[in-house]
């Protein structure tokens, strides 16, 4: 599978209740979001007034927040998915087990997790885990990037006023 169409199944695979929408974080901060490369196309913050920088600064803010509610929101569902995985996992174990004993068959402890790890019930719930778990990264991805732009906009304000409280304003 290319890269795109992976990116594709995680996005449609995820629950709304979790989904942060990128394109809403670059409305939100007026920047373009390139709908191919599904990125916000952050603009020259060379020249930035005060009322910028307190907009940029608080809009990320309120975004962080809202992105680390929804990875937390995630992390305890993944939590609880895979204490479920492990549970299927058991009781698939002990019924193949226990199927092998009443066809008096001995089935070794690898042959057994060869069935239960090739049930569709366990792939399935695998494969949701896996999925849950790249949008978490992803989150996470997302995350680092509004926070390094909401330090590097503090950067610029704490150099503009050292400069104004060095020369006085222009």
């Amino acid at each position: 599978m290319r890269q795109v169409e992976v990116e594709k199944r995680i996005f449609d695979a995820i629950s709304p209740v979790y989904k942060v929408d990128v394109k809403e974080i670059a409305q939100s901060l007026h920047f373009d979001f390139d709908e191919n490369k599904h990125i916000i196309i952050f603009g020259n913050l060379d020249n930035i007034t005060e009322d910028e920088a307190k907009f940029y600064l608080i809009t990320t803010i309120t975004w962080l927040e809202h992105i680390n509610y929804k990875k937390s929101i995630l992390q305890a569902l993944l939590s609880v998915k895979k204490l479920e995985l492990e549970r299927i996992k058991s009781e698939k174990f002990f019924e193949e087990k226990n199927k092998a004993i009443e066809e008096g068959k001995k089935a070794t402890k690898s042959e057994l997790e060869i069935k239960v790890f090739s049930d569709k019930e366990v792939l399935s719930m695998e494969e949701k885990i896996g999925i849950y778990s790249a949008y978490l990264n992803y989150l996470s991805g997302l995350y680092d990037v509004l926070e390094l732009f909401h330090y590097s906009i503090k950067h610029l304000q704490a150099n503009t006023n050292n400069i104004q409280n060095k020369y006085g304003s222009f």
